[in-house]
Order: structure tokens, then C-alpha cells, then sequence
């Protein structure tokens, strides 16, 4: 079973839930997405184009994403 699939499915279907935008915290924290898993996974989805970093914490790691607009 690919699990970094089911929970790259996870933060899509829950950004598109929640308006297409949503904190990473809150993410992690209802998505049901692996928190390992979770910064990786976003930043594949970044690098796909598929969501959009809105705010960082002053390391550099995203806080808020939504989905981008094709």
C-alpha cells in the first residue's frame, strides 16, 4: 500500500473541504495524514505546482497553503 499517496489524497480532499486553504497545523492535526509524512508531502506538492505556500515560519517551513488555481 502507498501510504504517501493516501496522505497526499488526504491534504488535497481536506484543503478542498475547508475552501482550498488551510493552516498545516490544522492539517496534521484533522486530515488524518501521517504528521511524519506531512512536510514532504507538501513540499512535493509545491514543487508540482499543485498548492501554494502562503506564510512561512521564519525557518522557512510553510504554515498556510491552499490549492492553486489552474
Amino acid at each position: 500500500m502507498d501510504y504517501a499517496s493516501l496522505d497526499r489524497r488526504k491534504i488535497l480532499t481536506y484543503l478542498k473541504e475547508n475552501g482550498g486553504t488551510a493552516s498545516v497545523d490544522d492539517i496534521i492535526d484533522y486530515s488524518g495524514v501521517e504528521s511524519l509524512r506531512a512536510y514532504s508531502l507538501i513540499q512535493q506538492l509545491k514543487l508540482n505546482g499543485e498548492i501554494i505556500v502562503l506564510k512561512e515560519s521564519s525557518f522557512g517551513a510553510p504554515t498556510l497553503i491552499r490549492i492553486a488555481e489552474h
